[in-house]
């Protein structure tokens, strides 16, 4: 192999390594959360996002569901907002659900950093109905 075609097989060796696009974030995440706000359907205390799962499609959306120990549950919705090449940020409103009457609430937003080739993820929700946050982190499945 000559010099040029050295050069040549280097620099798209260096190319491809740091295209982000070889980082595939869609899929499966699940994770866990810590924090706590009042339920604003039942009044009891919530702990949401203590476990959670979602889905990235598109690397553009991201939704999913919430729950606790407690029975609470909800949803979430996203989309990027960011992405560099190391990670990506979502930004998204969440949703506490009443199975019995059937309501869907909205208790604030939240953003999650995806990190491309760790496949971890960490995040903060807020809650605008009672001024509450809270963390949570997950890894892709």
């Amino acid at each position: 192999m000559n010099a040029k075609n050295l050069t040549i097989a280097v620099a798209a060796v260096l190319i491809l390594a740091g295209t982000p696009a070889l980082a595939i974030i869609d899929g499966d995440w699940e994770g866990k959360g810590y924090g706590k706000c009042e339920n604003p359907i039942t009044g009891d205390a919530m702990y949401p996002w203590q476990y959670w799962k979602g889905t990235i499609s598109n690397t553009t959306d991201f939704v999913g569901e919430w729950y606790d120990d407690k029975g609470n549950k909800g949803y979430f919705t996203a989309e990027k907002i960011f992405e560099g090449n190391w990670v990506c940020e979502f930004n998204g409103r969440w949703y506490v659900q009443d199975e019995e009457s059937g309501i869907d609430k909205y208790m604030g937003y939240f953003v999650m950093n995806f990190h491309k080739f760790k496949y971890d993820c960490k995040g903060e929700w807020v809650s605008e109905i009672n001024y509450e946050n809270g963390w949570m982190y997950g890894k892709k499945k």
